[in-house]
């Protein structure tokens, strides 16, 4: 997951008794069938459509329910 915010920890994250809210743009992308990286680093393309909102961690949650992969919607490693 790949989150823009600002550096301040407190604009953009809340934490209570019943929840943790996280302000700004998040993005997920799986590794899942991609090469390791043995060293260095590599460069991943996230799809904007991909972005970790409440539609998406429902949907990545009942696929988790059902022991079922989390696939990308589309993007690649460079």
């Amino acid at each position: 997951m790949v989150h823009f915010a600002p550096l301040g920890f407190d604009e953009w994250l809340i934490e209570q008794g019943d929840g943790t809210t996280i302000k700004y743009a998040s993005y997920w992308y799986s590794l899942y069938g991609e090469n390791p990286i043995d060293k260095g680093s590599r460069v991943i393309r996230i799809p904007l459509k991909q972005r970790f909102d409440r539609q998406a961690l429902i949907k990545m949650m009942e696929q988790a329910s059902k022991a079922k992969m989390i696939y990308n919607l589309e993007g690649r490693i460079v």
